[in-house]
């Protein structure tokens, strides 16, 4: 087998393995989900690195309320539990991207 077919061979292993190994993960459970759709949503407004922060910080009332589609009611707990994330979040200098 010469230089140049090995080379084929090998590239087209791995692109197969690749391809395997896609297919074949599992599904994201509902909590990856969620918190994709949380992140989504926050990646129109802040930036990777603050992102990143407030899904950390969040708690589970505040990621319930903020998977949902419509704005965080203007007295809720979730809202003042966000705002204080935001401000820890997006006031420090966290935007390394």
């Amino acid at each position: 087998m010469t230089a140049e077919r090995r080379r084929r061979w090998s590239a087209a292993a791995v692109a197969a393995l690749a391809l395997l190994a896609a297919c074949t993960s599992d599904p994201p459970s509902p909590e990856e989900e969620r918190e994709a759709r949380i992140r989504d949503r926050l990646d129109e407004t802040f930036s990777r690195a603050q992102v990143d922060c407030i899904v950390d910080q969040l708690d589970e009332p505040a990621r319930t309320a903020l998977d949902g589609e419509g704005a965080l009611d203007a007295d809720s707990e979730e809202l003042a539990a966000y705002s204080l994330v935001l401000v820890d979040c997006v006031t420090v200098d966290t935007d390394t991207d």
